[in-house]
């Protein structure tokens, strides 16, 4: 076996030279991570090949890097030597791997694939560096939402996929942590990659965490990395830490201080109330009631958010003068012509069912008038459109490899397509100018375009990549941000809009798609906030991802999620929490640990007792013990928190 390796102070890299097995070892605490291959490629997303068995290898190593270059690939498709091959005539494609050794990482890196047809390619790579056994006591982090715990062993069964950008991959960031040890793993060039977790599903025994780059000639054929942190006594906070370290390196990281300082409305939403519904500038008709939030799931789920339905815009802003609120954004849903979820992108005039552009113009003004930081804003989309509108235009439409238009989801005014955000700026530049108009300056919430996938579009007026997809969707919000003040989005979001969106709403909490099998089911931590709550807000919905009540009040309390309703438990929360709200949260950990249920209906709870701390000196102890909990001199009753101000102690 010929072996060549990298060395440094505190990582030792082996490659087998043969086989590519590959050991990466953290000297101080002598942990090694492992793989049997380097480089699996699926070719046209149907056949896998491990190309240390189908190509001829040639390895070579020069200071502190060692590059692999794989040529003459043949597909024999049942074991080498075998004469049956598929396709039989497959391209001669060429792949150059470097394994980089830095100070405190590995990087890996792909150039641009040689040769390539028009079949797409997905690259695994390192393959199998983050497969481990089930029954070894490691916790898994996964960027789910905010972030989750999967604790081993485990004997379920799960499999999960999702491309970089949605909710369920908020952040390019996972990692693997042991007793002793840790390993953390960033994807530098993210958007043609697909995440998977996979748990005793592809063979009993093993579980793990990677993903695939995807390649295609077109579109999506330039150099890939990613970087391998081995740590000693690492865990989801060092790893957040890291993270949020190398992004203010890079330029990425954006403080909400200095958004404020570069748009003076993004403070308003500091500590501010966030009412997301059907609101009415005129009367609205007589036989309708206030009712429940459009996100709610079942109607005795609504604890704390009430009624918030069908409210008026003066309604809303005396009650909140009345029971001292200084701060509360109204985003009006179905605002536009057709109502919400419909007709777009046609806003113009607005809902007659709602108010005239005078109405809804006099009721900001009314709102500016009770406090400067009030203000009545709109939900709106630039992202999905509909037929029903008589602006619909197909040639706008984000297209396949097939030029045919990509469906959306079925809304309330039927079928969504996708509009190419290359284009959606010919309609912000149209409409935004007139919300400003109506409205005044203050924020505005963009529905899904912070959350959803990136797409290629193969429309030969405005093609892109996925990375163009992200560019455009920044420039859009770029110009959003500037005519209004402040931009709000739903998701976390995809945390490569950071540094532009001021407001991330909606968010996963409960990893949500896990099966009645799974057992333990996945603990929630604030992975997102541990890296970004000075730079972003969040806030998110009761009921609508499966927690409400107490649960849904203690992680609010916890994470530092912004207030939902004019109650006195939001006034708590809007005063107590108001400085925290921009400040960075140093440390969460749990004071017992933390397990997780579900009912019968499907929603979940906690329990065990939770501790956040944040730069400001605020410390939130959450009890979701059936029972008091004693925190030093405090009793915190059952299923309840604490707010207090404790600085010196986290600051030392």
């Amino acid at each position: 076996m010929k072996t060549r390796s990298l060395e440094n102070k505190n990582i030792r890299v082996e490659l087998n030279s043969e086989t590519l097995s590959l050991r990466i070892i953290e000297k101080k605490t002598e942990t090694n991570w492992e793989s049997k291959g380097l480089v699996t490629v699926i070719y046209g997303q149907f056949y896998s090949y491990d190309l240390a068995q189908h190509c001829d290898v040639n390895v070579e190593k020069q200071g502190n890097r060692i590059t692999v270059k794989f040529t003459n690939m043949i597909y024999w498709s049942r074991f080498k030597g075998h004469g049956y091959v598929k396709p039989a005539s497959g391209p001669a494609l060429e792949f150059e791997v470097s394994i980089i050794l830095n100070d405190d990482h590995v990087l890996f890196r792909m150039e641009k694939i040689r040769n390539m047809d028009d079949e797409e390619l997905s690259v695994v790579f390192p393959f199998g560096l983050t497969h481990f056994k089930s029954d070894e006591r490691l916790k898994l982090l996964t960027p789910f939402g905010f972030g989750s715990i999967f604790e081993f062993p485990r004997k379920d069964m799960y499999s999960y996929e999702a491309p970089y950008g949605i909710p369920g991959f908020s952040m390019p960031v996972y990692g693997i942590f042991k007793e002793k040890s840790g390993l953390g793993v960033y994807v530098k060039t993210p958007f043609d990659f697909k995440k998977r977790i996979f748990i005793n599903t592809e063979k009993n025994g093993v579980s793990g965490i990677d993903g695939s780059f995807i390649f295609n000639r077109e579109r999506a054929n330039y150099p890939r990395e990613t970087a391998f942190y081995p740590m000693k006594d690492g865990n989801y906070v060092r790893l957040a830490k890291l993270y949020r370290k190398l992004l203010i390196e890079e330029g990425k990281f954006v403080t909400l201080k200095d958004k404020i300082k570069q748009n003076p409305e993004v403070e308003k939403l500091v500590g501010s109330v966030i009412l997301k519904n059907s609101t009415f500038s005129k009367r609205p008709p007589a036989n309708l009631k206030k009712s429940y939030s459009l996100y709610m799931l079942s109607p005795d789920q609504n604890v704390h958010e009430g009624l918030p339905e069908n409210w008026t815009a003066k309604e809303i802003f005396d009650t909140a003068k009345e029971r001292g609120f200084d701060r509360v954004c109204v985003y009006n849903t179905g605002w536009n012509n057709m109502g919400f979820d419909s007709g777009y992108p046609t806003r113009f005039p607005p809902n007659p069912e709602r108010g005239s552009f005078e109405d809804f113009k006099r009721d900001a003004e009314y709102a500016r008038s009770l406090s400067k930081d009030y203000i009545y804003s709109v939900h709106d989309n630039y992202r999905d459109v509909y037929e029903n509108s008589d602006e619909f235009d197909r040639t706008e439409l984000i297209a396949d490899k097939n030029k045919i238009p990509i469906p959306g989801g079925i809304w309330r005014g039927g079928r969504a397509y996708h509009m190419c955000p290359q284009v959606c700026m010919k309609y912000a530049a149209r409409d935004i100018p007139k919300l400003v108009e109506m409205l005044g300056k203050g924020s505005i919430y963009i529905d899904v375009m912070g959350c959803t996938r990136f797409h290629e579009c193969h429309n030969d007026m405005h093609p892109m990549g996925h990375q163009d997809d992200m560019e455009a969707r920044k420039k859009f919000f770029k110009y959003v941000k500037e005519q209004i003040g402040s931009v709000a989005t739903e998701g976390c979001p995809s945390d490569c809009m950071n540094d532009v969106i001021d407001l991330g709403a909606f968010c996963y909490l409960h990893r949500v798609n896990v099966n009645p099998q799974t057992s333990p089911y996945p603990i929630p931590v604030p992975f997102w906030q541990l890296v970004y709550h000075d730079s972003i807000l969040n806030y998110t919905s009761e009921s609508t991802f499966r927690f409400y009540g107490s649960e849904y009040l203690l992680y609010v309390a916890l994470y530092g999620l912004l207030p939902f309703s004019l109650e006195p438990i939001s006034l708590k929360l809007s005063k107590e929490l108001r400085t925290a709200y921009e400040a960075e949260m140093l440390y969460y950990d749990f004071l017992e640990p933390l397990t997780v249920s579900r009912d019968e209906k499907g929603c979940f709870w906690t329990s065990g007792v939770a501790r956040s701390v944040f730069s400001d000196g605020t410390e939130v102890i959450a009890n979701f013990n059936n029972a008091p909990y004693n925190y030093e001199d405090i009793e915190i009753a059952p299923r309840d928190f604490i707010i207090r101000k404790k600085l010196e102690q986290y600051l030392k």
